[in-house]
């Protein structure tokens, strides 16, 4: 069985991924594999949430269930069922037609959803290592994360996640965790960065979204150590500006953006995690750096934008 590091835990299984994960030796925090029977939610278990409006003849896309002593199982509809416990994730594929939907459910919102039972955060973010820290981008779809993140990258910035950005609180302050060394882009962006898109991976075979590898045969260096989380960027690319501006955000403000790209959304309602994960959001807040960045859409204004990425980064502006 192999192990791998994910996310700041120790993964054992026996799946096989398509994305490269880091390599593990500790021991496992954390067990993956196939169910041995079906995932029923026998009576025990409750509906904790559904996402809306319904998509599948009816059905919702996701149902999430609560059993004994605070396991779950996650239904995506007419695709995987995944039983969640502390120590171990079980998956029941139901139609093999859409298999590889497992992986992309695991690595997203099935593990980020385990990470805040866990007690550690999970936002939607793309994050590098600028001079030993971590610095997070969040924002809409098509905010620029990747791209942004991509682009610091090819100046020497190491990748430390592109898509779940997991933080824990500890003694030393907030700490961000690695992911996985891939990043997902639209072919067009994949082009802007000398590759070919005809030639990776697709990420789902309805969407045109490409896997771009880190590294040799991709892009950059993929930093496989923590970082203490020094910034976060909220960010707001437009058409209509010229300049970069960095603004300040008020706590409100910067509460209210965190919770908006909590990965797992609002799931994590049904979870009943909230009431602890509300006082270490604010903590958050409180203790690193959340700035307002716009910036123009046009390319040739991304060079001025990096730089000024990295001078406020720091401390220079």
């Amino acid at each position: 069985m192999k192990r791998y590091r994910l996310y700041g835990y120790t993964v054992a299984t026996d799946f096989p991924f398509a994305n490269r994960l880091l390599p593990g030796v500790d021991e496992p925090d954390l067990y993956f594999g196939m169910a041995q029977g079906p995932l029923l939610p026998d009576p025990a278990f409750t509906l904790v949430f559904q996402t809306e409006p319904p998509l599948y003849d009816g059905k919702a896309e996701l149902y999430v269930y609560e059993g004994p002593e605070r396991s779950f199982i996650f239904e995506f509809t007419g695709a995987t069922r995944f039983q969640l416990s502390p120590t171990e994730i079980l998956f029941e594929v139901l139609d093999y037609e859409w298999a590889f939907l497992t992986e992309i459910y695991f690595l997203g919102i099935v593990m980020s959803s385990w990470l805040e039972l866990a007690g550690t955060i999970a936002l939607h973010a793309s994050s590098v290592v600028i001079d030993g820290s971590a610095v997070a981008f969040i924002g809409l779809n098509q905010a620029g994360k990747s791209t942004l993140a991509a682009s610091l990258m090819v100046r020497g910035h190491p990748l430390l996640t592109d898509d779940v950005l997991a933080i824990r609180d500890t003694a030393a302050g907030f700490v961000a965790f690695p992911g996985y060394p891939q990043m997902r882009m639209w072919p067009e962006t994949a082009q802007v960065f000398g590759l070919d898109p005809g030639k990776l991976p697709q990420v789902h075979r309805e969407f045109d979204k490409v896997r771009v590898p880190i590294g040799r045969g991709g892009i950059g260096a993929m930093r496989e150590e923590p970082a203490s989380l020094a910034s976060i960027f909220i960010l707001d690319r437009r058409d209509d500006t010229t300049k970069v501006t960095f603004g300040p955000t008020a706590s409100g403000e910067a509460m209210t953006h965190v919770l908006r790209t909590s990965f797992a959304g609002l799931v994590l309602g049904g979870l009943g995690v909230n009431q602890e994960r509300l006082p270490k959001l604010a903590e958050l807040v409180h203790q690193v750096s959340i700035t307002n960045l716009l910036y123009p859409s046009r390319m040739d204004g991304l060079v001025p934008l990096l730089e000024a990425v990295e001078s406020r980064v720091r401390g220079r502006i």
